[in-house]
């Protein structure tokens, strides 16, 4: 069964900028100077109270992002490596690459390179977690320059740091709220860039944390560690609304696969926003 939402680009046209924000909660956005994820919310849909799943950790949430299932149906509970099951069939990335779509990935933790089956990127560049502003401003540079490059269906950015900055302070510490505003930074690198390029037009951006914290940790089903921001901007998304319906991680699969025109899996319990759009 294929979802198709009559208002979006057709499938040549269109493509979805990715961007998860690792760790970082709805509160410490709004505690936080953010200028560009303000344009994202002000220019687009989005809910601040989504939901993770459980346990609230980093692979798990990613693989029911990709997947669009909860942990029992790919068998990964924890941050380790391992083989996912095959019933979940493809990640969005895998989907992206069986249809034709040009896909790449940009990542601050190595594991994240198991979101994809062999052969399938495009692109991948992988630069280790640093919470020096330096560094985020290199990955994002580096994905500025090939989405404006290389037009690429679907680009996958993660940033990690301010996850690694709630281990080492604490979330929602001054240094974690700081770090929120460093990475801003890096995502108005991309922004002001598809913008002089004219790209705007043809591309969703939709960011979302994979999970939250509390104190130096997560991983368990405290509010501060399941709730994650969830926002997204485009063509024919609606502008400055809120979301009213739940929203959770996997719901981010099939939503993208709705936007790029991409077959809809039938093992995949999440759905697709359709509230966002016009």
């Amino acid at each position: 069964m294929l979802l198709m939402n009559q208002t979006t680009p057709t499938q040549e046209d269109s493509g979805v900028v990715l961007i998860v924000l690792d760790g970082c909660r709805p509160d410490g956005i709004i505690r936080a100077q953010t200028p560009n994820l303000d344009w994202i919310m002000a220019n687009g849909a989005c809910h601040l109270k989504a939901r993770t799943i459980l346990p609230s950790l980093t692979f798990p949430c990613h693989l029911s992002m990709f997947y669009g299932v909860k942990p029992h149906r790919n068998g990964i509970f924890g941050n380790y490596s391992a083989h996912i099951k095959t019933t979940c069939h493809h990640s969005i990335l895998d989907l992206a690459h069986m249809c034709g779509r040009k896909v790449a990935a940009l990542y601050d933790w190595e594991q994240f390179r198991e979101l994809s089956a062999p052969t399938v990127l495009d692109f991948a560049y992988y630069r280790r977690a640093n919470i020096d502003k330096g560094a985020s401003i290199a990955i994002a540079r580096e994905c500025a320059n090939y989405i404006e490059i290389e037009k690429p269906g679907l680009c996958f950015l993660n940033l990690g740091t301010i996850d690694t900055v709630g281990h080492d302070q604490g979330w929602m510490s001054d240094a974690y709220i700081s770090q929120i505003g460093f990475i801003d930074e890096a995502l108005g690198i991309i922004i002001e860039r598809m913008k002089a390029a004219d790209l705007l037009d043809r591309y969703y951006i939709l960011v979302l944390a994979d999970h939250g914290g509390i104190e130096k940790n997560h991983g368990g089903d405290t509010d501060e560690e399941m709730s994650i921001p969830w926002m997204i901007t485009g063509p024919r998304i609606k502008c400055g609304y809120e979301i009213t319906k739940e929203v959770m991680v996997y719901d981010t699969a099939p939503t993208i696969a709705n936007l790029l025109q991409l077959p809809f899996q039938g093992i995949w319990q999440g759905k697709v926003i359709t509230e966002i759009f016009e």
